[in-house]
């Protein structure tokens, strides 16, 4: 069963072929917690929210939250690029994954 009970899609309309960012989305945990933010681009590469703010360790920015294991995000990941899918192919913007 998946965690992920909600996706909702704010598709990126862009005029220029070369934007690769496809749509900022809304994921849903267990009807309890959302997460904000989250970016899709081509490729289906899933970005989590980032503080605006440069790590002085690494020189790079932090994520706001992710994560902690591969299982989860591949889950995470699967989820969003499938419902992207679907909202391409619908027009419908929130996607519920089969609980």
């Amino acid at each position: 069963m998946s965690l992920i009970t909600r996706v909702k899609y704010n598709l990126v309309k862009s005029n220029n072929d070369d934007s690769k960012l496809l749509a900022i989305c809304k994921v849903t945990i267990g009807d309890v917690l959302m997460l904000h933010n989250i970016k899709l681009y081509k490729g289906g590469i899933v970005v989590m929210p980032q503080d605006n703010s440069i790590s002085k360790e690494s020189g790079y920015k932090r994520d706001i939250f992710h994560p902690i294991t591969k299982g989860f995000f591949k889950e995470l990941k699967d989820e969003i690029n499938y419902g992207y899918s679907v909202a391409v192919a619908t027009g419908d913007d929130i996607y519920f994954p089969d609980k």
